[in-house]
């Protein structure tokens, strides 16, 4: 589902959970991937981010 709606809109995933990360990482290998740390957010990628949730 996600795949077919990032061709068309933009969607904003919150989780904490690492395999929803790897499995939007696997649908969509062009999406980007933010990090929120005591209320800031920081860029980061897919491999980073499962690491740091885990």
């Amino acid at each position: 589902i996600f795949s077919q709606l990032a061709k068309t809109h933009q969607i904003f995933l919150l989780t904490c959970h690492p395999e929803l990360v790897e499995a939007a990482a696997n649908c969509i290998p062009d999406a980007q991937y933010w990090f929120l740390d005591r209320g800031k957010f920081e860029l980061s990628n897919a491999d980073e981010l499962v690491k740091r949730l885990a």
